[in-house]
């Protein structure tokens, strides 16, 4: 129930795909073995698993708007994945609503988000503490945060209908350095899916949207 098993979910199989904010490409190694073809798009020179990518385009993601589609240059994708991107960009919604024009008619976005609002944040502000970290919810190079409601709020204000939302599970097996397959993290795991799909506002460490543009009728 990670934002990988979504977002790999959402995508399918046989589908032109473009992953922006890519990174390496280890992502796109795994959307490449289910049969889609990936273009990535990131910051970096260039991609290590450059195996796993049709194309790679570096591009600042910080960029104007407009600035993709004219990289793309006509390009048009079944797919466009937006994940744990949105959060790091000083205007969002640059990126998104250019990601929009790299759709084919019929195409869909793949978006994650982190949930602020999770339990572990909220036990912190408690407890007086509000740092920043390197990796996770408070990631030190996030400059927005979003909770269920705020996420859905700017997807919609920016063009976007919601057609599904899944939340995931905090990845406890990284703070307890158990493997997933370890049947006691197996057990937690599961409890802790069940506390999520009950209350996803609380629990959920991302929220992972298959939207699509909305259409001017």
């Amino acid at each position: 129930h990670s934002s990988h098993y979504y977002a790999r979910s959402f995508t399918g199989s046989g589908q032109e795909v473009l992953d922006i904010g890519c990174g390496e490409g280890y992502f796109a190694a795994e959307l490449k073995a289910d049969d889609n073809r990936v273009t990535g798009v990131d910051s970096l020179p260039q991609a290590s698993r450059s195996d796993a990518l049709e194309r790679y385009f570096p591009l600042d993601l910080n960029s104007p708007p407009g600035t993709l589609p004219r990289e793309l240059n006509g390009l048009r994708f079944d797919r466009v994945l937006l994940l744990d991107v949105l959060e790091h960009l000083v205007h969002p919604e640059f990126l998104l609503n250019d990601a929009k024009t790299a759709l084919q008619e019929h195409g869909l976005l793949v978006i994650s988000v982190p949930n602020i609002a999770n339990i572990t944040v909220r036990l912190k502000l408690l407890f007086g503490s509000f740092g920043h970290q390197e990796r996770g919810i408070l990631d030190r190079t996030h400059l927005h945060f979003y909770t269920r409601k705020t996420a859905r709020q700017f997807l919609e204000e920016n063009g976007c209908e919601i057609l599904k939302v899944k939340p995931t599970v905090t990845p406890l097996e990284l703070a307890l350095g158990l493997s997933p397959a370890n049947p006691f993290m197996r057990a937690i795991n599961g409890i802790c899916w069940f506390f999520t799909t009950l209350l996803p506002g609380l629990f959920a460490y991302q929220f992972v949207y298959l939207a699509k543009p909305r259409r001017n009728k």
